[in-house]
């Protein structure tokens, strides 16, 4: 059979959407039947084996927390360039850096993406937007308390000064 004689399925991007558009209102039924099929199958699982239920429950918090701490390493990672470090005083211990907001305006950022892992999952998922840097714990809360201005600088400042 010639090359020529073959078509290719779906050479315009409309056939295409609109077959699959078509296909997923052909077999929404279908899968919603499948979901509760599953549901009703958990459920007396749970019934029958509370146990199970426990170690279900545990395991996938502990799965969750994994990825969770995946991602703030991908996240401080991509923010230090590298090797993940407070950008004012060089701290370096993991669990003491998070990410500050280089012109404020977390609270409302917060209030957009909610915070915490989910706020990971949405610089992961927007391509690291730029106007963010790592911060240690203790940088991060003395900028908010003092308008935006580390004790760390306010010390050096002095220190130079005197």
């Amino acid at each position: 059979m010639e090359a020529s004689a073959i078509s290719m399925p779906f050479k315009d991007p409309k056939k295409q959407r609109d077959y699959y558009r078509e296909y997923k209102e052909r077999t929404k039924e279908e899968k919603h039947a499948i979901r509760l099929e599953i549901q009703r199958r958990h459920r007396a699982k749970i019934k029958s084996d509370p146990e199970w239920y426990a170690r279900e429950l545990e395991k996938n918090r502990i799965r969750m927390r994994i990825l969770g701490l995946k991602r703030k390493a991908m996240v401080l990672e991509h923010y230090s360039a590298g090797d993940p470090v407070c950008a004012c005083c060089g701290e370096k211990e993991f669990g003491f850096l998070t990410v500050d907001h280089v012109n404020g305006g977390g609270t409302a950022q917060r209030s957009e993406t909610g915070g915490g892992w989910s706020f990971y999952r949405w610089l992961i998922k927007n391509d690291f937007p730029d106007g963010y840097q790592i911060l240690c714990y203790n940088c991060n809360c003395g900028r908010a308390a003092n308008n935006g201005i580390c004790p760390h600088k306010e010390v050096n400042n002095e220190s130079k000064n005197a």
